[in-house]
């Protein structure tokens, strides 16, 4: 889409929904960044949705998703959220914990040591 926008193939006032699946992925110089930004220069009517299962790993980088996709509403759903429970089928989770093992106690006391500064 990028390639077509940037070289005017498609017209940015005949877009009226852009979807960003897997919107995680809008930063930077992303070729959707670069899509979205003429687009909506050049269309301020546009309307952006963003589907995203991992937002970010931080808030900072959840706000450059929100930034770049220009938005004005965030929804976010839980497995406990009626929307969502009703796709689930049966989630386990079991946690196991597993004990250090000596050698990797080793390790990690050395590389510590290695890290901390002078």
């Amino acid at each position: 889409v990028n390639n077509d926008v940037q070289d005017n193939l498609i017209s940015s006032q005949k877009i009226v929904c852009f979807v960003a699946d897997e919107a995680h992925h809008v930063t930077g110089e992303a070729a959707c960044v670069k899509a979205l930004k003429k687009i909506s220069e050049e269309n301020p009517c546009l309307r952006i949705i963003g589907l995203s299962a991992t937002p970010g790993k931080d808030l900072e980088a959840t706000n450059v998703v929100i930034q770049n996709l220009r938005c004005c509403q965030v929804q976010c759903r839980g497995d406990d959220d009626p929307d969502v429970k009703r796709y689930l089928h049966g989630k386990e989770v079991e946690k196991i914990v597993v004990d250090k093992s000596k050698k990797y106690t080793h390790l990690e006391k050395h590389f510590f040591r290695i890290m901390n500064p002078i």
